[in-house]
């Protein structure tokens, strides 16, 4: 018999790069799980169930069955549907239930979900992540949670057990911002770092090299340290061009309705959607170093 550290029965819909790892370390931490993805076949959720989850046939029976229902969706028109569409998690959830949405969807997204769900005793948590496959997989992730603070608290064990550092933010829709923001500063990194190996590549010195000897310089970030060795050995690093694409766009839109038009994101977001024209979106990020094969 499986026995379960938490009383908390969780729902967990989206088993994919991000959601499989988290419901894994969900299960893992001793929760209770409930899941459903598209693809109930697939090895990541096969791996999922056999560590203990139980698998549903729809989304909604993951809500009927929970009060706690996390989301980890690739887009917002899927998270749209799941949430408020016809015998969607709003309509089939019971009143004091909460929706976690981990996805990275916008502000005006979430908070379109809160109205409705607050009108049925439903409270939302805005709680996007960071950490790339390899953080969801560690259960290292950066988690930014937006919502009523007496709920974040109720859920802390869950965003614990998923993340290491764990924020909590403010209102409905503020994870939203400041992850989208995240991403908007990981592309324009993304995209200098790729400039910066195509002129190295250029000049005769070695990639490699100018990792190593810029990793321990003032020009270091985040996506040097971590994405470019995996991609100087041409391995994936888990993130499409896609998802970068919609995020970006959303944080642009954001930005313009505050009057502000960052010139640097928006040169970045112009260069992936020029390099998408004629790639396939779906595949891996990694595939803009193509100077290195």
């Amino acid at each position: 018999m499986i026995r379960f550290r938490y009383a908390l029965k969780l729902g967990f819909i989206g088993l994919g790069t991000m959601g499989a790892p988290m419901a894994l370390n969900l299960v893992k931490a001793g929760f209770e799980l409930i899941v459903y993805d598209i693809e109930p076949d697939s090895d990541r959720v096969q791996s999922v169930v056999k560590q203990g989850a139980k698998l549903c046939n729809k989304p909604s029976d993951v809500s009927v069955d929970t009060k706690f229902v996390l989301l980890s969706l690739p887009t917002q028109a899927v998270s749209e549907e799941v949430t408020l569409g016809k015998g969607g998690i709003v309509q089939t959830a019971a009143p004091g239930s909460v929706i976690i949405e981990l996805s990275t969807v916008s502000p005006v997204t979430i908070k379109k979900l809160d109205a409705a769900a607050k009108s049925r005793g439903i409270d939302v948590l805005d709680a996007p992540i960071s950490g790339g496959r390899t953080g969801a997989e560690a259960a290292t992730l950066t988690v930014m949670v937006g919502g009523r603070r007496e709920t974040f608290d109720r859920c802390r064990s869950i965003f614990e057990s998923i993340g290491k550092r764990v924020y909590y933010i403010g209102e409905i829709g503020s994870g939203e911002i400041v992850k989208l923001l995240n991403n908007m500063l990981v592309l324009t990194d993304l995209i200098t770092a790729r400039s910066v190996l195509e002129i190295a590549v250029e000049a005769g010195i070695d990639p490699k090299l100018v990792h190593e000897i810029i990793n321990v310089s003032t020009g270091q970030s985040w996506v040097w340290t971590n994405w470019v060795p995996t991609i100087l050995t041409r391995k994936t690093v888990g993130s499409t061009p896609d998802i970068f694409k919609k995020d970006v766009t959303i944080a642009l839109e954001m930005a313009e309705n505050l009057k502000l038009y960052p010139e640097t994101a928006i040169a970045a977001l112009n260069f992936l959607r020029t390099y998408n024209q004629n790639q396939q979106g779906t595949r891996d990020i990694s595939t803009m170093f193509e100077f290195l094969s």
